[in-house]
């Protein structure tokens, strides 16, 4: 923490592993979340972590490669939600819901699988070089403190400018109330947004990598209440995404956003479908799963991915015959 005299840590990354060195991170394309509406971000970033990673590492390999702390973002800590079982079905015991199963199973668990379980933190990095190579998912699950985000944005950018990163794609949400047309509500719809730096003004701009089935987000009072322009000091925002985005505009950072526009609730397919967006966007190949955790097999948006065990009751006990 920052104490008088003392001199600012800002953002600090601690290696779970030799590959985690942050020589092994210059080059990559960072996926990263934004808490907001849904935590769709966060979901999809699970849901990805899970499936392109998770699943493929070994069983006794951890598919963290390192932990950043920092001292706006509220601690939290759990059971691994990325962890297997020795048949390759996903199970945990927490996640940032707090929910998983009971003490004893994980400890049977533990005994006959011998599989390292690390705990899970407030802000981590996953991916593994060999069976996703060129990409790593920073998972956020403690929020910001009131007021930090915008502190906090520009010491993750600043870091991630500084390790080398080459790439960031963000994923986020923002609520359907704030769409321009009615029938928006309630309805999940997908956009992207550019932006560009003019000074110390960030502009909204076009991305021609995104479908055309993605439009640009054209909903400006989403940014700003009081900014009726599309040109806004967006770097002033002190709310996700545009807190992030901005600052990574700034850093002058190659990046892409995809936003959710939808209403809050079980969000899994919506995360599903931003997990397709962007892998789709990413260029990355993901086969259908054959088995996924919890009986969750039948939804046309979730078939190909592994859904963490870490989800089993978050949205409810019953919550897996929504997919019968």
């Amino acid at each position: 923490l920052r104490r008088t005299g003392q001199t600012d840590r800002a953002m600090e990354y601690f290696p779970s592993h030799p590959g985690g060195a942050l020589a092994n991170l210059r080059g990559k394309t960072l996926v990263i979340p934004t808490v907001g509406h849904g935590n769709i971000g966060q979901l999809a970033v699970d849901l990805m972590i899970q499936t392109l990673v998770a699943d493929r590492v070994g069983k006794n390999t951890s598919s963290r490669v390192g932990c950043l702390d920092h001292e706006l973002v509220l601690p939290c800590v759990g059971v691994c939600a990325f962890a297997r079982d020795e048949v390759g079905r996903s199970y945990a015991g927490g996640s940032s819901w707090g929910v998983g199963v009971t003490r004893l199973g994980m400890e049977q668990m533990d005994l006959e699988t011998q599989v390292p379980r690390p705990i899970c933190t407030a802000l981590e990095i996953h991916g593994d070089e060999k069976v996703c190579p060129g990409f790593l998912w920073m998972q956020q699950r403690g929020d910001c403190v009131p007021g930090g985000s915008k502190t906090f944005s520009a010491d993750l950018c600043k870091w991630i400018k500084e390790v080398g990163i080459a790439k960031v794609l963000v994923i986020g949400s923002l609520p359907s109330t704030q769409a321009t047309t009615p029938e928006a509500i309630g309805n999940t719809r997908y956009r992207y947004v550019a932006l560009v730096a003019d000074g110390e003004k960030v502009n909204f701009a076009d991305d021609t990598r995104w479908p055309a089935e993605i439009p640009r987000l054209e909903e400006p009072q989403s940014v700003a209440d009081s900014a009726p322009e599309t040109s806004v000091r967006l770097t002033d925002n002190l709310l996700p995404p545009w807190s992030i985005l901005g600052q990574l505009c700034l850093q002058k950072i190659d990046t892409a956003c995809l936003l959710a526009v939808c209403s809050e609730g079980d969000n899994s397919l919506d995360a599903a479908g931003a997990a397709n967006a962007a892998g789709d966007f990413l260029g990355i190949e993901v086969a259908s799963v054959s088995k996924q955790s919890d009986g969750v097999t039948d939804s046309k948006k979730l078939n190909k991915w592994s859904v963490p065990h870490s989800w089993a009751t978050a949205y409810g006990t019953r919550r897996s015959e929504m997919f019968s």
